[in-house]
């Protein structure tokens, strides 16, 4: 730990030293936090986050990080623990010489908000995730935000939350964002249904994310089930871990069309060999797997929830079904995977859509216009 603040003197060559306060996180949290340091132009980054993020950090060879340095945070709230933590951060925060503090989500909220106000230092506070409906973590988290310098959000979904708890500083909305030339590549296909064993005449219908309750693949798969024999030859991708790995495992075991990957590191190849990307979440900030689908020109349906209906805009409300609805979904489905004309119509309107407003370079560099306003603001 020290020698890493120790060596920071030789690293520190950007405009502006930033301390990412990151918590344990996997999905879209953090890859929104790779994103940002690998893509920034006028920032130098030093990543506090626990071990396990710390080396899945250093395996990426992100050379853009001064330094990894890890904390003892954890998924959930502890009162002493994370007191105690604060005011441990903040020590290394001085040391750190950093300038600027931005803390994700709540967890990382609740450390690095008091940790940046003993060390003297301006926070910004990225949330998300829709908040809790809880009121008592409700005003946990008002008492936390307002000793923020700046919030921002990733939907207008989550800021509407804010504006409810009437902090003094309204939030920013700035989006997830991905780098759309990375998207798109066809060239895997015929390799990767071999890999996985789908039939070369199959549609796929995929799904991508934390096999968690809140991200409705259970619910999926229940509509999948539905769909059999209605929508042609059809078979379902599902991509990620979680803690109904087991019970979407049993439904694949019973079926011939089901194929669980578990956690890919690079999506891309398989995403871009679907038919159509299905998002089900009971709950959901923004959903990177949604821009990730439109940059690689496949068609989405998405639940009718938190920031799902703005990211696909105006021109695609009829891809949204109503959450929980399994007969909903259903039919969403078959009508997609039966009118070619409509999916290619959705993979134009996703690719023009994701062009047009979330470019990762335009989210980072909106970022980097807040960690500037902030440190002339300090002068």
């Amino acid at each position: 730990m020290a020698d890493s603040l120790q060596a920071l003197s030789g690293n520190l060559t950007g405009n502006i030293t930033v301390a990412q306060i990151l918590r344990p996180a996997r999905g879209g949290m953090k890859r929104h936090v790779e994103g940002l340091i690998a893509t920034s132009e006028k920032t130098t980054h030093l990543l506090f986050a626990p071990p396990g993020v710390l080396n899945e950090f250093q395996q990426s060879r992100n050379r853009e990080i001064a330094a990894l340095i890890p904390l003892d945070i954890s998924a959930r709230p502890n009162p002493l623990r994370d007191r105690l933590q604060a005011r441990r951060l903040s020590k290394q925060l001085r040391d750190s010489k950093c300038e600027i503090v931005h803390a994700h989500g709540i967890r990382g909220a609740m450390i690095g908000v008091p940790a940046a106000r003993i060390a003297g230092l301006p926070v910004i506070v990225t949330l998300h995730n829709l908040l809790s409906q809880s009121t008592v973590q409700r005003l946990f988290l008002q008492n936390v935000l307002k000793k923020s310098n700046q919030i921002i959000t990733v939907s207008g979904a989550i800021a509407d939350q804010i504006n409810y708890l009437r902090l003094a500083n309204p939030p920013q909305i700035i989006p997830n964002g991905v780098d759309t030339s990375e998207y798109g590549r066809l060239i895997y296909c015929d390799y990767l249904r071999q890999e996985y064993k789908i039939n070369p005449k199959s549609k796929i219908i995929m799904g991508v994310g934390r096999l968690e309750k809140e991200k409705g693949f259970t619910l999926l798969a229940g509509a999948f089930n539905q769909l059999r024999g209605r929508a042609g030859n059809v078979v379902f991708v599902l991509v990620g871990e979680g803690t109904e790995h087991g019970t979407l495992l049993r439904f694949a075991e019973e079926r011939n069309d089901v194929v669980l990957t578990g956690q890919l590191k690079d999506v891309r190849p398989l995403m871009s060999c679907a038919d159509l990307v299905v998002i089900p979440s009971r709950s959901e900030g923004q959903s990177l797997v949604a821009l990730e689908a439109m940059a690689s020109g496949v068609p989405v349906i998405a639940s009718r929830v938190g920031g799902l209906p703005e990211t696909l805009g105006e021109e695609m409300q009829e891809a949204l079904f109503n959450p929980e609805d399994v007969q909903d979904l259903t039919q969403k489905m078959i009508q997609f995977m039966t009118d070619e004309p409509l999916r290619e119509r959705h993979k134009e309107l996703g690719l023009e859509r994701v062009r047009e407003h979330y470019e990762l370079k335009d989210q980072i560099r909106k970022v980097e216009a807040v960690y500037s306003k902030l440190v002339e603001r300090k002068k």
